[in-house]
């Protein structure tokens, strides 16, 4: 190891040399579009520079929303030591890590910088690295910490601090020495000791129980490699960590020459753990820190300048009693954790004002600056999104009522991959589901289902611009480690937020849509005499008031409504809001044996319309071998609601109950069809069941009247015909309705199917609406049209329509065939076809020889056939019963099938059974004579000569007008009774 004194050779930085880097830097900057002249003007406004200002001399005093001190922040939480206390592995290891080149350059180290600026040059980043030792006393002592310029997002910004910077500490080096320098260095800066305590010494009895001349080599590297991130590389919070950087350091020592590889493999074998005395319990925690901690850093974002290093007074909104209650919950005198290793992390803002009353940045929060989970904790927030992302902006874009029904179906963000299919909490997929509903038991498939319409409706750009706007700036389209998609619904995927973020962003509701930055600081007075500051903070319009408002509906009615046990644990005698969210392990927990599923995040965000508050429960980290995850003795506590309850009532323990939201005017009530999107009002006549009312935007209130659903239209109709006794038998064939399911009453519950790959999930869910309920089911009609009248309309639940019809092939006969609801006018298209006899079957008369001649003109009218002739004789007997019957037809067989063509083509001769009778022409004014018929008729005939001069049949007289008869008509008048003819 190297003397204390016997340092590298020393070259000190020339004239010519300061000057080639000077020219270096200008002609960086006219390459960027600046110049000397810009130099120039950076230099002009930083700080005067003072030895003074390196000791701090003055303390920051930092005060609550009332006026009483918070806390005194400053030198007296150092324990200072001098350049000669220090041992020389310290020195080494402080120079191996921060500075290799410390007692070579006057402030700044340009070969480092060179090599910083080459790498760093293309993406504008000139505040990352490169900062010599003098640098980061400068920055630590006018400027913000070394993390906060890496945050800045203005490279403007972060340049015109490097510039300034280099300007200090080049006079820096010029008024004190390298060992005062890093004598004051190693006093100032933060180790991660609890108390706000700072300085080597400090954190030398802190780690290892001794002064920091009695450091051995390996403790040395440890403290040399904390001070990057007190956080991460303490050795008290994370072991392993701070072993991986404390051998880091070893390994610089080694390649810088301050030890041997031997003496760092020595060191390797060292026990780090067994070194270590401090605990996270050794110091009480300090009160308020977790509050202080975002006082300093917002001081510094506002004033570039450091309140532990630059004495000024702050006053601040923390609501002290408050503020009292995060600390008794955090240390377990207000509420009893059952887990060690269980953390938390809180915040309550204004709603209206975005002042932050109260900050809980976990428990043991016993030093400054540490981890704070309120607001440097990101985690997936679960269904705590599902109030500012997809419901408010369906509320939005989509102008949805709160009586929305959504869908619960099984659903999957990838088609190839099962991994990705979602599922709710319960298992289940519960199919059709009111909004409130939805909302209230926090499904998981309609938030998502949600946040897909929004995105086709405005665009994923859309979305992504409301989460920037709310306070989720990482958040990106394709690019980035948050790149948006629909799995930020559930707060799942890549999306990771603060609750300072999440308690943000949901001031948004209940602020006329309006978003406020949340902030501590009121006003910030300068020691130096310097103007006041008093930050404002400008209210951002983010969306309606009326969507807002509409979400603050489904958070209240979580807490009225009957859902999660422990919404009820929120209900007070003023109205309250309240929205929970899980986030769970997946397959990287397995690794530390925690089962996969298991709930990881435990949030809420709820409170009043005038305060909010987000809780987190949860493990920092997952450790194997101890209990990394909520467990069902954890999950029964309800942290987060009872905290949520606690914090509340805290609140309103001296101040008046809160009212509600006021609803704004353009929210309207509106009654509409259950299950029918775009909305429709109902029916007179309908279900009440099938009715609903809620609020919604008024611009989307104007909605029409349920109308009969479109229904698909038929392709095709096939008519057949038969002769049916003296009918025409007619079958009306349309193709199939598409969709089978419509032609029977719903039932109220749906079938739902999923495949992925080789997974199907199959559920049965709840059906809220569907048309047949109202309008019946699919019906298949006809319309029958005979000679352009309609004479008949038929209904079937079948394609095939069977009736009879009396039609002849003389009538013009045209069918339709349509599709409609059972209790509806409104139908499909017709599809039409004219009914043609040529291919009609006939079926010829059973018996044709002895049929009566009046049934085979009734035949061969009912088919349409007039190509016959009827001609008469006598029958080979005198039997009166043959008249009148058939004695034969030529073309006809009887009992035999004809096609209508067929009988179009033949002519019929018939011959009957029957003579035709003249009486006036053969009788009347004449002798009678007997007639050659007169056996058949066996009537009174007068004497044979006598002259006939009048004959009465059926009573009346024969004139040369009525005097023709069919043999057949006169036998059945004489049958009847002889008088009815009579000669006289």
């Amino acid at each position: 190891m190297t003397k204390k004194h016997k340092t590298k050779k020393f070259f000190k930085l020339s004239t010519l040399f300061s000057s080639i880097v000077l020219l270096f830097m200008i002609m960086t900057l006219v390459v960027a579009g600046t110049g000397f002249a810009y130099i120039s003007s950076v230099i002009a406004k930083a700080p005067v520079l003072d030895p003074i200002d390196f000791e701090s001399p003055d303390s920051t005093k930092i005060y609550d929303k009332n006026g009483i001190l918070i806390s005194d922040i400053g030198l007296e939480k150092r324990d200072n030591v001098s350049y000669d206390d220090l041992p020389q592995s310290i020195i080494d290891a402080f120079l191996s890590i921060e500075d290799s080149r410390f007692f070579e350059h006057n402030g700044f180290d340009v070969p480092r910088f060179l090599k910083v600026t080459l790498e760093t040059l293309k993406n504008l980043d000139f505040g990352a690295g490169g900062s010599t030792l003098t640098q980061q006393l400068v920055k630590n002592t006018y400027y913000g910490s070394e993390e906060q310029i890496e945050g800045e997002k203005n490279w403007k910004v972060k340049l015109d601090r490097k510039i300034s910077e280099i300007y200090l500490a080049l006079e820096a080096e010029k008024v004190l020495s390298k060992e005062r320098i890093l004598e004051l260095y190693l006093n100032k800066i933060n180790f991660g000791v609890p108390a706000n305590k700072r300085g080597i010494q400090t954190a030398s009895q802190y780690y290892f129980g001794k002064d920091v001349y009695d450091l051995s080599l390996i403790e040395s590297a440890l403290l040399a490699g904390v001070i990057n991130k007190p956080y991460l590389y303490n050795p008290v919070r994370d072991l392993q960590s701070s072993i991986d950087r404390t051998h880091n350091v070893l390994d610089l020592m080694v390649y810088h020459g301050y030890i041997t590889p031997a003496e760092r493999d020595l060191a390797y074998t060292i026990n780090i753990e067994d070194l270590i005395v401090g605990s996270l319990a050794s110091t009480n925690t300090i009160p308020y820190q977790s509050y202080v901690d975002v006082v300093i850093q917002e001081v510094i974002d506002l004033t570039g300048q450091n309140p532990v290093d630059v004495p000024m007074v702050i006053y601040t909104n923390m609501d002290r009693e408050l503020q009292n209650q995060v600390e008794a919950i955090q240390n377990g005198s207000a509420f009893e954790w059952i887990n060690d290793r269980l953390q938390t992390g809180m915040i309550t803002i204004d709603q209206k004002t975005g002042a932050i009353m109260a900050i809980g940045g976990g428990r043991n929060y016993n030093g400054e600056r540490l981890f704070n989970r309120a607001t440097d904790m990101f985690r997936q927030p679960g269904s705590t999104m599902k109030s500012i992302l997809s419901y408010l902006l369906a509320f939005e874009y989509l102008g949805w009522s709160t009586k929305h029904v959504l869908s619960d179906e099984p659903y999957s963000y990838s088609t190839i991959n099962p991994k990705m299919i979602v599922g709710n909490v319960n298992g289940k997929y519960q199919g059709d589901v009111l909004l409130e509903y939805a909302f209230g038991f926090s499904l998981n498939i309609p938030a998502i289902l949600t946040l897909k319409q929004v995105v086709n409706v405005v665009g994923s750009a859309t979305v992504v611009e409301h989460l920037n706007s709310i306070g989720f700036t990482n958040v990106t389209l394709g690019t980035g480690n948050m790149t948006f998609d629909l799995g930020y619904a559930i707060g799942g995927s890549t999306l990771r937020v603060s609750p300072y973020q999440l308690a943000a962003a949901y001031t948004v509701l209940y602020n006329s849509g309006q978003y406020v930055r949340p902030h501590t600081v009121n006003r910030i007075e300068f020691s130096d005499g310097s103007m006041p500051l008093e930050p404002t903070y400008a209210k951002t319009k983010i969306v309606s008031e009326e969507s807002a408002y509409l979400v603050t509906r489904l958070l209240r009615n979580n807490v009225d409504g009957n859902y999660f046990n422990s919404y009820k644990l929120m209900r007070r005698p003023y109205p309250t809001f309240i929205k929970t969210g899980t986030s769970n392990w997946g397959e990287e927990g397995l690794q530390f044996g925690i089962p996969d599923g298991s709930s990881k995040d435990l949030w809420a965000a709820g409170g009043t319309n005038e305060y909010v508050s987000v809780v987190w429960v949860g493990f920092d980290n997952a450790i194997k071998g101890q209990l990394s995850h909520i467990d069902s003795a954890i999950a029964k506590k309800n942290y987060r609601e009872k905290i949520l309850g606690l914090l509340t009532d805290k609140i309103y323990e001296n101040r008046d109950a809160p009212g509600d939201v006021e609803k704004p005017a353009e929210v309207v009530n509106i009654t509409h069809v259950l299950g029918v999107y775009p909305y429709v009002s109902y029916l007179p006549d309908m279900n009440p069941s099938l009715v609903v009312s809620g609020l919604i935007k008024k611009q989307f209130a104007e909605i029409p009247q349920l109308k009969v659903p479109a229904v698909y239209n038929p392709s095709s109709i096939n008519l057949g015909l038969q002769n049916k006794g003296g009918m025409k038998h007619l079958t009306i064939t349309l193709n199939d309705y598409p969709d089978l399911a419509a032609l029977s009453m719903a039932a109220h519950t749906r079938d739902m199917t999923l495949t992925v790959k080789d997974v199907t999930i199959n559920a049965t869910g709840v059906k809220l609406f569907d048309y047949s309920w109202v309008y019946g089911p699919v019906k298949y009609n006809a319309r029958i049209i005979v000679d352009g009248v309609t004479v008949d309309t038929i209904q079937s639940s079948s394609p095939i329509i069977e009736t009879d019809l009396s039609i002849t092939p003389s009538n013009a006969v045209v069918v339709c065939g349509y599709y409609g609801y059972e209790n509806a006018n409104e139908h499909s298209s017709e599809v039409c076809q004219t009914l043609d006899f040529k291919n009609m079957t006939l079926q010829s008369p059973s018996v044709i020889q002895g049929l009566t001649i009046e049934s085979l003109i009734e035949w061969f009218s009912i088919n349409g056939i007039s190509n016959y002739t009827i001609s008469y004789q006598l029958p080979p007997t005198t039997q009166p019963s043959e008249l009148g019957k058939v004695a034969s037809v030529s073309n006809l067989q009887p009992n035999q099938t004809y096609t209508y063509d067929q009988v179009k083509s033949l002519d019929f001769d018939v011959v009957v059974y029957d003579q035709n009778i003249n009486l006036y022409t053969e009788f009347i004014g004449k002798p009678y004579a007997r007639p050659a018929y007169y056996d058949y008729l066996n009537f009174k005939e007068p004497d044979v000569g006598v002259n006939v001069d009048t004959i009465t049949v059926n009573y009346f007289s024969v004139t040369d007008v009525n005097s023709t008869f069919k043999l057949s008509q006169l036998v059945k008048a004489v049958n009847a009774n002889p008088d009815r003819l009579k000669f006289n």
